[in-house]
């Protein structure tokens, strides 16, 4: 085996111990509904006697929950994973919404977006939940931004307050990302990137 090869085969194992070493901590750390309920922890009841806050939680949970399923991994050919930064929207969508409403614009690099990450300086992220945060906010923007939108070349802001320019070269591009596929759901649009932003 040729030396680059042993680096990438290094790298994806490390991705892969580090995405069951994630998603194994989501599942102790992510509160359940009680079975009774019926409440599923992306979609909990408002209180009868709270006023709709601000960021609406229903919008972001809702949201959450078409990116994890179907519907958004729909949009991008069986070859193409993004199992690991799944793993990371599950380990911060747990809590609270963003402070925006909805709707929202997801970034979502793909899997081998994160084979470019040291597995040290990756392994750091997944084990601090500020950093983690930061990495998930740092892709999501308020609103609905289509495919059509980013041809215009718009520069947004991402949840993390750092600006994500549009740019469109025969395919749109976001901060040098290619977006390789969009599905548009109905609270928000997910766009598929071939980098870390």
């Amino acid at each position: 085996m040729h030396v680059p090869q042993m680096i990438r085969a290094r790298r994806a194992s490390t991705l892969l111990a580090l995405t069951a070493s994630l998603a194994s901590a989501v599942a102790m750390a992510a509160p359940r509904a009680p079975a009774d309920e019926g409440v599923s922890e992306f979609d909990p009841k408002p209180s009868a006697s709270a006023a709709a806050p601000a960021p609406d939680p229903l919008v972001w949970g809702r949201f959450v929950s078409e990116v994890l399923g179907s519907r958004a991994t729909g949009a991008v050919p069986d070859s193409v994973s993004v199992a690991f930064f799944n793993s990371l929207l599950r380990a911060v969508g747990w809590g609270e919404a963003p402070d925006v409403g909805g709707p929202y614009t997801l970034f979502l690099p793909v899997d081998t977006a994160f084979a470019r990450f040291p597995g040290e300086a990756l392994d750091a992220v997944v084990h601090d939940r500020a950093a983690l945060e930061a990495l998930v906010d740092g892709h999501i923007v308020p609103g609905s931004v289509t495919r059509e939108a980013l041809q215009q070349g718009r520069v947004l802001m991402s949840l993390r307050g750092e600006p994500i320019a549009a740019d469109w070269v025969g395919r749109p591009f976001v901060n040098g990302a290619a977006v390789i596929a969009s599905a548009e759901l109905e609270h928000g649009v997910v766009h598929f990137i071939d980098r870390v932003l």
